[in-house]
């Protein structure tokens, strides 16, 4: 079968029709045992993050010296006025939606990382692991409330 001409990579369609499966992807055909190259390493163990301590994450942020004073006195007035939102919305007394909720999570969250990620790397690390098992607790009533 003939190969068709590509300039760019945006006709990699026309290349595929006209080359057999077999040139484009070499995993298709079929491995020879007695070939070293072709067997694959063994899996690696997966190491799971260890679960996130609001705790240890809290004392983290106000022990670093990543971040002024002030600085630390304002971020735990955004995060108050967060948690009373929160608390407001799972006691259904109305306020944001969980999805408005989240974005200023979010913000929350990003403008912290902004503020440690060069100079705390290893509180930053552990923030940005956190960051979903984090919002996991705090969406859900049940875990809102076990905090």
């Amino acid at each position: 079968m003939r190969r068709s001409r590509c300039r760019w990579l945006g006709l990699a369609g026309a290349l595929a029709v006209a080359t057999p499966a077999a040139a484009l992807w070499p995993s298709a055909l079929p491995l020879n045992p007695d070939v070293e190259s072709h067997r694959l390493a063994p899996l690696r163990a997966v190491v799971s993050p260890a679960p996130f301590d609001p705790q240890r994450l809290e004392q983290g942020l106000r022990k670093t010296s990543a971040v002024g004073a002030f600085t630390k006195l304002s971020l735990a007035g955004e995060a108050n006025r967060l948690h009373q939102a929160l608390d407001a919305h799972h006691s259904g007394r109305g306020g944001a939606s969980l999805q408005e909720l989240e974005e200023r999570y979010d913000l929350l969250i990003n403008k912290i990382l902004l503020l440690i990620q060069d100079k705390d790397t290893a509180l930053a690390a552990e923030l940005a692991a956190a960051r979903e098992p984090m919002w996991a607790t705090l969406s859900s009533a049940d875990g809102f409330r076990a905090l």
